[in-house]
């Protein structure tokens, strides 16, 4: 991470070598995936580095000159990630059962758990489907001993609603990196996405909304900064 501080960074390197690993160098995570998007490509150019991970956000931006790479800014928040979009479709769903039975889950916390779960498998499905169906047989009982079940829909237009302000959140962290660089959303010249979250059309779109042009997505989030740690080990070994 961008912002680790000495000691993180150190861990890091110790890490290594327990492991028993020689350890080159420390490389930010956005400086590599920026490698992996520019390795070649020899122009200058400002990326910036939108990523949304499970459980925390951060956004860096780095100007690109042959092959040098300077991070220019960064900004994060460390309390903000896929887990919030896990805990904002639970609650609609606790909303939802507590409008059709009566009864509050909010203080049933194997219910709660299960729900959670199927929160979480339905925000991954809508990345590829326009629409999810929600079904959990004998999720808890009424006061009367009466089962509970649970059998709805999510579609990608009530899954913007439920997570906009989050969205919102993430791009007030994304001002404060371009403040920081002094330069406009209009002068990054790429967007690349990092973290498992921004599979997400609705993450896509709205990144390609504020930016003025669509994030590249032909890498792959999981996978781009190994691949620019990889890059920058191969040129530092030959």
């Amino acid at each position: 991470p961008a912002y680790f501080n000495d000691q993180q960074r150190q861990a890091t390197r110790d890490a290594a070598e327990i492991a028993g690993l020689e350890c080159l160098r420390i490389i930010n995570e956005p400086t590599a995936a920026a490698l992996t998007y520019g390795y070649g490509k020899s122009k200058k150019q400002h990326i910036a580095i939108y990523d949304l991970g499970g459980g925390t956000f951060d956004i860096s931006i780095l100007r690109v000159e042959d092959d040098f790479y300077e991070v220019m800014s960064t900004a994060g928040d460390t309390f903000l990630g896929g887990d919030d979009f896990d805990i904002a479709i639970t609650e609609h769903l606790i909303t939802q059962i507590k409008h059709d039975t009566k009864v509050d889950l909010t203080r049933r916390y194997v219910a709660k758990a299960k729900l959670r779960e199927a929160a979480e498998h339905a925000k991954m499905a809508l990345s590829s489907s326009p629409g999810v169906e929600i079904n959990i047989p004998n999720l808890s009982r009424t006061r009367q001993g009466r089962p509970i079940h649970l059998q709805t829909t999510l579609d990608r237009g009530a899954f913007r609603k439920l997570c906009m302000p989050l969205l919102q959140k993430t791009f007030l962290v994304v001002d404060d990196a371009l403040k920081q660089a002094g330069i406009s959303a209009m002068q990054i010249d790429g967007c690349l996405l990092v973290g498992g979250m921004t599979r997400s059309p609705l993450i896509r779109e709205a990144v390609g909304h504020y930016f003025g042009k669509a994030p590249d997505v032909s890498l792959n989030p999981d996978e781009i900064v190994a691949q620019g740690a990889a890059i920058q080990a191969h040129n530092l070994s030959k």
